[in-house]
């Protein structure tokens, strides 16, 4: 069943994390699963996420003003063979839209700045920057300026499931297009300037800091259509 629409604009910050303290978030059955190529080793994401549009089951507009950070582990389930994202933790804004559908994510307050320049023929310059933080005490920033590289367009089907609630699911059908702005990988595109801090939830208990970024991918363009199994 087809619940809504969204397009977003995203960022996404691969990281490494201790394989062991993961696993003791996920729920039964389930085990980390490393991102590969220019991600090699990756094990844990924050989606950043600023709502452009959305829109009913009907196709009537919606308010679209949510911004989120999502903190998920790219995970596999043993017994059922299958791959998905396992949402663990996050915050969103405005507050009113905690807990989510997942049912972790804390009430907070966002800001999100962005500036693009192009002239001439040269790879556009971007500059981002995300703070979006919890009364609770969590927060987390990310500051990033990078190149524009060659945005890949893509059609994934992923699932997505929440440790809170393990049988809940929900499926989404995206488009989007990715843009590896920045990675680790000897071969792969480095950020002009990158600043990253967190302050409590699960990325402190997972002591996750800029030393364990892997990649940051840019997704300017996100488009999904979100169902629940029938």
């Amino acid at each position: 069943m087809r619940t809504h629409m969204s397009t977003e604009e995203r960022l996404y910050v691969w990281l490494k994390a201790d394989t062991e303290a993961l696993q003791r978030l996920l729920p039964d059955g389930w085990v980390p699963q490393p991102a590969t190529g220019f991600l090699q080793d990756a094990n844990l994401v924050i989606v950043l996420i600023e709502g452009i549009a959305a829109s009913d089951t009907n196709g009537q507009p919606l308010p679209a003003r949510d911004r989120f950070a999502v903190v998920a582990v790219p995970a596999k389930n043993e017994q059922e063979g299958l791959t998905a994202f396992v949402i663990i933790d996050g915050l969103a804004a405005p507050p009113a839209s905690a807990p989510g559908a997942y049912g972790v994510y804390k009430p907070a307050r966002a800001a999100v700045e962005r500036r693009s320049s192009n002239q001439g023929d040269v790879p556009a310059s971007v500059e981002e920057r995300w703070n979006i933080a919890s009364d609770a005490g969590d927060h987390i920033q990310v500051q990033i300026a990078y190149e524009r590289g060659v945005g890949v367009r893509k059609h994934i089907e992923p699932r997505v499931y929440s440790a809170l609630k393990p049988t809940f699911y929900r499926i989404y059908k995206v488009d989007q297009v990715d843009d590896l702005v920045h990675t680790t990988h000897p071969n792969g595109p480095k950020a002009r300037a990158l600043e990253f801090s967190v302050v409590g939830g699960r990325l402190s208990e997972l002591q996750v800091s800029g030393e364990r970024i892997v990649g940051i991918v840019s997704v300017p363009s996100y488009y999904r259509e979100i169902f629940l199994p029938e």
